[in-house]
């Protein structure tokens, strides 16, 4: 009983150390050219995304049914919202 006990101790700290040091050599593996800039919750399953790809950036709208492009933002505009959210 005891020996079981210790196999599930050690197989347990085993898989927590796994995933630290490899899990995030795995996460970085999705898109390069995708940045999400920041996103607001705006309601139960309804969100707001400001996205970078490449020199664009785009404002999305996701809820459970669909996900909308709502607007293209300028430089200007996402720069201004990143400098406001850094400082706030």
């Amino acid at each position: 009983m005891l020996l079981s006990i210790i196999v599930v101790t050690v197989l347990g700290a085993g898989a927590i150390y796994a995933s630290r040091k490899f899990g995030t050599r795995f996460a970085g593996l999705s898109g390069k050219t995708i940045e999400v800039i920041e996103t607001v919750h705006i309601g139960p399953r309804k969100s707001l995304h400001l996205l970078k790809v490449g020199a664009s950036s785009f404002l999305i709208g996701s809820s459970s049914e669909s996900v909308v492009m709502l607007a293209e933002v300028t430089e200007a505009l996402a720069q201004e919202s990143q400098e406001q959210s850094n400082s706030g």
